[in-house]
């Protein structure tokens, strides 16, 4: 759900006045957290959302601080917030731990280092068999001690690393969880902003040419009408699949929203953007999609395609609009076809 907001300006604009009229309404703060909840409110994608605000709305007549938060975390972030504050709270306490452990370690080598000290002590002048055998089953009675005590340090210590580890981990899968689109595990566009920055720095840096990719699936709206939304959902992913197949090395794939998904291209002019985006479109043109109960088949699944080359002076969103005009333009010409950006 997060960043996938296919609306067009004249839709953005009409939902927009509807958000600030329920924040109005409902006296919601105006910050960006509350405007993405109101915003997903108001296209009711997502019905497990719009009832939990309804029941904070309805017994408590507004909407939390700490209620918001709850909710974008479970409904737009998808957990990640909940995962990153719980492993704060994990590492602060593994280190608490190990902290005092090092502690207790050190005042106990201290106090070994001291115990030698005395006995070295008692060993000065001339001392009998008697003394040296009680000196010799203290000093060992105090190194047994300390072994002990060392191997516990080490356990604690070797279960603080796999613990630490563990976290690590969660956060790795907290932070693609925030990167991935939920449905197709493609990036989301968020991602996908940064990649091409990551590009466009690096053409500057060293001249190295890339190309965007844009397709959108051609009246992919009437499948959602005609199957309903769970046939749509598996359109997207056999889509993304066949993308997946085709793009491969150094591209980079996501879905930029709705039913439109983008590739980034490197070292790539803008020829061989246009045979990629004919090959895919081919790909797809022949592909043979049935629903599973009954065998129906779905007809064609096409797309159209807009290709563009970057450059060099242009900014993200230019080379975004280029290439989404492009693919209108595909559209207009009658859908399931190339262009190429002017």
């Amino acid at each position: 759900m997060y960043n996938d907001y296919p609306d067009t300006p004249e839709e953005a604009a009409s939902n927009l006045r509807l958000v600030l009229q329920m924040m109005g309404r409902h006296e919601i703060p105006p910050n960006p957290r509350n405007y993405a909840l109101c915003y997903e409110y108001i296209l009711a994608r997502s019905p497990s959302l719009n009832r939990a605000i309804d029941t904070q709305l309805e017994q408590h007549g507004r909407l939390s601080e700490d209620a918001s938060l709850s909710l974008f975390d479970e409904h737009i972030a998808h957990g990640a917030i909940g995962t990153v504050q719980g492993a704060q709270e994990e590492l602060k306490r593994i280190l608490r731990s190990v902290m005092l452990q090092l502690l207790h370690t050190g005042n106990e080598f201290a106090q070994y280092a001291n115990g030698l000290g005395t006995h070295i002590e008692r060993l000065r002048g001339d001392p009998d068999a008697s003394l040296l055998r009680e000196i010799t089953q203290h000093v060992v009675d105090d190194t047994r001690q300390l072994e002990t005590s060392s191997k516990y340090s080490s356990t604690r210590l070797s279960g603080a690393t796999e613990e630490i580890e563990r976290l690590r981990k969660e956060l790795d899968e907290a932070r693609k969880d925030a990167s991935t689109d939920p449905l197709t595990g493609l990036l989301n566009r968020r991602a996908f902003t940064t990649v091409i920055a990551n590009a466009i720095t690096k053409h500057r840096a060293d001249q190295q040419p890339f190309c965007l990719l844009m397709l959108d699936i051609d009246h992919f709206k009437e499948v959602n009408d005609t199957y309903g939304h769970l046939v749509g959902d598996k359109v997207l992913r056999f889509v993304s699949r066949l993308l997946s197949q085709v793009l491969k090395g150094q591209d980079t794939l996501c879905r930029f929203g709705g039913e439109e998904f983008a590739a980034l291209l490197p070292d790539t002019g803008l020829d061989g953007a246009e045979h990629v985006a004919e090959t895919i479109r081919s790909r797809l043109l022949n592909s043979q999609l049935r629903l599973t109960e009954s065998g129906q088949s779905l007809g064609e699944i096409t797309a159209s395609f807009g290709v563009a080359k970057f450059r060099g002076d242009e900014t993200i969103e230019e080379i975004i609009q280029r290439t989404d005009r492009a693919l209108y333009e595909a559209k207009r010409l009658g859908r399931n076809r190339v262009s190429r950006a002017q």
